[in-house]
Order: structure tokens, then sequence, then C-alpha cells
């Protein structure tokens, strides 16, 4: 039964108590190639390398095997070194590669705990690699040239949901490991720590090629964006729309895409005397590639304007630096109306919210619209930074986007208060026709829940904090696709009841008024709504100008 459930906890009786034991100790070893049983070529050489050319030597592995014993000097007593030695050779567990019969011994950690098992592989002529046997049965070997330890598969996808779920540390899910195996000696037990957190990562990155289509053959080139889902709502063609939905003249809006774009400034990245690590997405996920970040970065115009509209922090405080940080924090662009996050538009911020910043973000995500003719972008700022916007597109050769798409800009409900009250009426979502009911401070409550991570993402190296915040962020659009039936749904229903209580008043409004002058507003309605694509000012003739009446003097007043 043993041999299909390997890493239980046994006890052993010991003549008065039970002791901790292990299934080795009971004659457990683990055979691989031969279904169970044990490799008819394995008991010809039992100490011949594992994988030829790659293993150390039987020498090799003696001298590794050999515990130092105590050196003493000319008085009999031990030495300090050979004290030390001791100390440092101590161990719950036997640091042995092989045992008696010739099995190898492998350190196994699995969600149960720490394990050495013996495990005897398959030494046919043509067998495959000792790593690709460990992976047959389940084991992730934490090296490609000679394995000593092992991760199983339900440990590390277990990690990879706690930290999604429960945003545990690697660190803290190892220590959680140990105390599971001995927690009278937790500390005793090896430290396959790093090992798990190189391995960890490997996963998470094959297991997103695995369910984006691209596990099972190497040549095909993982494109930008590819491992990221986006919204399964928004239109998209080839996903959600039909192949004559560009013939549709007369539903401009039902093609368009809403984005909202904001900084994080909590996601922040602190500077490290050693960075050189590897990146395994790329900009795979939902960050861009940093190299031509970096390029555009190179030449873009840094000169930011002195804004127009009231003191924002977010444009006063543009080049604020902080030269412990190698980013501030980061900057994202997510669907207005569903909340998901567009692939290949996150970017890191190296001060504040600089237009630079913006610029390329906003055109990585109209660059995706794919012949769809209009969008709309809410922005805290929009008030100053659409105002530059086209003039730094036309002088960089690395921001580029369809020059057919027309855009129509919007500040979200909340912060639009804090602008000047002319703004309300030209960049109010609520006036943007064809959006829908939207706040377009979304980005707001997907911050809370990233933000939970971010604490252990700000020292991780550059391209490990990008992997754990776009898995995060794939995990966030994922949870919002598979709820989206029952979210639409719910909304459809609100929509119903709030369309009676505003049709009720819209008649109440114009019950007594004067025909003609409900139709003039209509049109003078319309047209601005169309005009403000190219002159947002047109949206003027929704700000309300109230006229007091003369205030008559009171008694004695003359």
């Amino acid at each position: 039964a043993h041999q299909l459930h390997p890493f239980h906890h046994v006890e052993q009786w010991s003549g008065d108590h039970f002791a901790p034991s292990n299934l080795r100790a009971a004659g457990l070893v683990l055979q691989l190639g031969h279904g169970g049983a044990r490799c008819p070529a394995a008991s010809a050489s039992p100490f011949d390398h594992l994988d030829s050319g790659d293993g150390e030597t039987e020498e090799e592995a003696e001298k590794q095997d050999t515990t130092e014993q105590l050196s003493t000097d000319e008085e009999g007593f031990p030495t300090m070194a050979s004290i030390q030695a001791e100390l440092n050779s101590f161990s719950a567990f036997d640091i042995r590669h092989y045992d008696d019969a010739g099995n190898h011994l492998l350190t196994v950690v699995d969600i149960s705990g720490i394990h050495i098992t013996a495990i005897c592989p398959c030494k046919c002529p043509q067998q495959s690699p000792f790593r690709a046997q460990l992976l047959q049965i389940g084991l992730y070997p934490a090296t490609q040239k000679s394995p000593r330890t092992a991760f199983t598969f339900q440990l590390l996808e277990s990690f990879r949901l706690m930290n999604l779920e429960c945003k545990v540390t690697v660190m803290s899910f190892y220590k959680y490991l140990r105390r599971v195996t001995d927690p009278i000696l937790p500390h005793a037990m090896p430290d396959q720590y790093k090992e798990l957190l190189r391995i960890s990562r490997q996963w998470r990155y094959l297991q997103n090629k695995l369910v984006f289509g691209f596990a099972h053959d190497s040549r095909v080139k993982v494109k930008d964006g590819n491992l990221a889902y986006f919204c399964p709502a928004c239109p998209q063609p080839r996903v959600n729309l039909s192949e004559d939905w560009i013939e549709d003249l007369g539903g401009a809006w039902r093609y368009s895409r809403s984005f909202v774009m904001d900084g994080n400034f909590s996601a922040e990245h602190m500077k490290l005397k050693n960075d050189d690590d590897f990146n395994l997405t790329g900009g795979s996920g939902y960050f861009t590639a940093s190299p031509h970040y970096q390029a555009h970065l190179q030449i873009a115009d840094d000169k930011q304007p002195k804004s127009t509209c009231h003191e924002h922090k977010a444009v006063n405080q543009v080049h604020a630096t902080q030269k412990h940080l190698a980013a501030t924090g980061i900057r994202a662009i997510a669907c207005a109306r569903h909340g998901c996050f567009v692939p290949y538009t996150i970017i890191n911020f190296q001060k504040g919210e600089r237009q630079v910043n913006m610029d390329y973000t906003l055109c990585r995500a109209l660059g995706k619209l794919e012949g769809m003719p209009r969008a709309a972008v809410i922005y805290d700022i929009t008030c100053q930074f659409n105002v530059h916007f086209g003039a730094q597109v036309s002088r960089s050769d690395y921001l580029k986007f369809s020059d057919t798409i027309q855009i129509i800009w919007g500040i979200g409900l909340f912060h639009i208060h804090g602008h000047q009250d002319v703004c309300l009426s030209r960049y109010s979502p609520d006036l943007i026709p064809g959006i829908g009911k939207v706040d377009g401070e979304v980005l707001e409550t997907l911050w809370s829940q990233l933000n939970e991570i971010c604490g252990s993402t700000h020292s991780m190296t550059a391209a490990h904090r990008r992997e754990v915040l776009n898995d995060h962020m794939l995990d966030s659009n994922r949870k919002k696709m598979l709820n989206i039936v029952q979210s639409l749904s719910r909304k459809y229903i609100q929509a119903l009841q709030a369309l009676e209580v505003t049709e009720e008043g819209y008649r109440n409004l114009t019950v007594n008024a004067d025909q003609s002058l409900i139709t003039r507003w209509i049109i003078q309605a319309e047209e601005a709504q169309t005009r403000c694509f190219a002159d947002v000012t047109a949206m003027d003739i929704f700000d309300v100008q109230l006229q007091r009446g003369k205030r008559e003097p009171l008694g004695g007043e003359s």
C-alpha cells in the first residue's frame, strides 16, 4: 500500500514507546520505470552513475557520505575545527546519497513534510534520464544533473494556490513544512528553501504555459501577452464577435472598449546589490517587455507642463525619487466595466506618474483594439494628460496605435470632484454614451487585493517580482472569467430596475416642458457628444448655469 503512498509519517515501537521512524526503515524503495517492479538491470551495478557523465563518481559520493570524526589535539581534547564540523553535520536525517543496498537516497519535500526516500532508478540501456524518471512519478527534481532533492507536484501546486489565496511566501511555507516534519527540532530538518524558491518559479511558469497551450511544443514562440487572460465580456474579434461585426456601422459603441488607468505606489521595488536573474516570463504576461520600454524612456520628452487644473499630487510630484527604490510603483490598465487587467500594459515607475510612463502603457492597450473604432480612457488627471498625448505619440517611434481610433476621455467619479467644476461636464463617465454605468475607479479595488502580496515582492529580484505579480493579476482575471455570467446576470437585473426609475424621473421632468425645447436639447446633447472627440469643450453645454434671481431688499435697506 505504501508504494502508492510513500510519504506517510510512521512510528516504530522501541520497546516502551512509539518513536518517530520512516518507511525506508521498513524496507520501502520506490522503483522507477517498471510499473513498481525493480529494474532487472539495477542489481548488476547499484552504484553506477544515475546520469551518465553528469553525476558524481562513487568515490566522490562515499567521500561526501563520510561523517567527519572529531579530531583531537596532542592532549586528546577535541579541536575547535572538529567541534564546529560536528555541529554543522548535526541533522535528524541520514545525509548519505546511497543506502547499503545501493539505492539512491533522495530528499523529497511533500505537503506532508520532508522525507529521505530510497529510490531505485531504471538502468536499462534505453532508459530515460533520472530526472525524467522522477517527473514520470510526480517528483520535480531540484537540479537537472544528479538531483539529490525533489518536490512533489502536489506540494508545488499547493504552494502556488496558497500564495494566490493566502499570500503565503516561500519562506513561511517552508518553515511550516519543517514544523510539520518535526515539531520539536524543526531547525534540524534539511534546508531546501532556496531550492523551493527556484523550483516554485519554474512550476508557476510551466503551469501557465500548459494552460495557454504552449507546454508540448518548445518550437512555438510565446509572444507578448500570450500567457494572460483578458476580459471575456469586452468585445474581441475572433473571440466573442461575429465575423461580420465590422459591417455593423450603427453599433460603434457596441464594438468599443473602455479603459481605466491608475498607478499603485504600494508595489514598490527595492534596489538590490545583485539583481542578476533570469526572466522567465518576459512580456508574455501583463508586464511589458523591459528592453522596449527602457528604449522608449531613453528618447521620450520628460518635460512635465504645469497643471492648468487644481494642484494634483500626480502632476506636481512626477519627478519625486527615492534612492533606495528601483521602482516606485507600477502602472496598470484595466477594462472599466468588468475590472480585468489588460495584458502587456503593466509598467514600472522610476519616479512619479510621469507622462512618458502613461503614454507607453496606453499605447500598448490601444494597439490591441484590432480595428475597433472607439475607446474610452478614464484617468485621474485626464484633463492634463490628454492635452499632450497626441504630440508625444507623434514624436516617438515606440508609441504606435491606429490613427483611426476615436478616443473619448474621462475621469473617475471619485476623483473628478477634486477637479475644477468644468471638468465634471467634460470628463464625467456619466456623460459618455455607450460606456455603461461605470465609476472609473475599479482599479482601486484591484489594488487593495494586489497590495496583500506587495509586501513580499518589494525585496525580490526584478524577474521574480514580475512573475509573482503577473500570476496574481492572471488569477484575478481568471476569477472574473469564471464569475462573469453570474456578475452580468445580476447587473442586468439591476439595470432593468434602474431603467424604470430613470424613465419615471424623465417623464416627471418633461411632462410640463415645451416639446420643442426637449427636441432642441436632445439635438444639442447628441451634437456635443459627437464633437467631443475633436473638441472636449463641446461638453460644456452640460455644465449647469444657474441665474440667481435678484434678492428683494429687506425692510430698512436702501
